[in-house]
């Protein structure tokens, strides 16, 4: 589907502190550097070394797999959190190689990443590392909306609007810079497309995640 969107679409707002969505012009423009927070929480992202925005899919940014990458500096309404719900609309060429989607960890000590291991997507936790993979295998050039959340020690997965497994994990909120597309400590670097990333501070409901989903789905499926 070509052509950037015209709408804002019935997402939850409440609690939302990050949206970032290369298919709205107040998000990012072509060109920029300056991947916008469109939450008005101003938690907005820099780009690096010259991701490459595409119009299709009403407009998204592609990473490299080399040395493409994002930060979020100052994004106390997220490192904060204690409960969130991360989203993201994401399509890789290479879905079976290990790589970074969203992380804010500090040397293992402290904080969480989400990524893309063993084709399924994964949440791990800090101090101590442990990890959980949603229960869906993925393939290669296909699009998913990946949803973590958590609360009080509950993580639920969501995989295009369905529960996708759960587990039992704690980890200790982190001051960390945010980093999208690459991971901290070593590459892992992602190769594909995101479309739009929201982080809230609190955990969505299975029928808040299903009204996100269904509200952006024309986009991408």
């Amino acid at each position: 589907m070509a052509g950037r969107i015209s709408y804002y679409g019935g997402i939850v707002k409440d609690r939302l502190v990050l949206d970032l969505d290369a298919g709205k012009k107040a998000s990012y423009v072509s060109g920029s550097t300056a991947w916008n927070d469109i939450s008005y929480t101003n938690n907005n992202s820099t780009l690096v070394n010259s991701p490459v925005f595409s119009s299709n899919n009403g407009g998204t940014i592609l990473f490299d797999g080399f040395d493409d990458y994002a930060t979020i500096n100052s994004a106390t309404t997220i490192n904060s959190a204690t409960e969130f719900t991360f989203s993201i609309w994401v399509k890789s060429s290479v879905i079976a190689t290990e790589q970074m989607l969203f992380q804010c960890a500090n040397a293992s000590l402290s904080g969480w990443n989400f990524e893309i291991y063993q084709s399924k997507f994964l949440l791990q936790c800090y101090p101590g590392g442990g990890f959980t993979q949603a229960t869906t295998v993925m393939s290669s050039n296909v699009w998913y909306n990946l949803v973590a959340t958590y609360s009080n020690g509950s993580q639920v997965f969501y995989n295009n609007g369905s529960q996708n497994g759960t587990a039992s994990r704690t980890f200790t909120p982190s001051s960390a810079q945010i980093v999208i597309g690459k991971w901290i400590n070593q590459p892992l670097p992602l190769t594909g497309n995101i479309g739009q990333i929201l982080f809230y501070n609190k955990a969505l409901s299975a029928t808040e995640v299903l009204q996100n989903y269904n509200a952006t789905k024309g986009r991408y499926l």
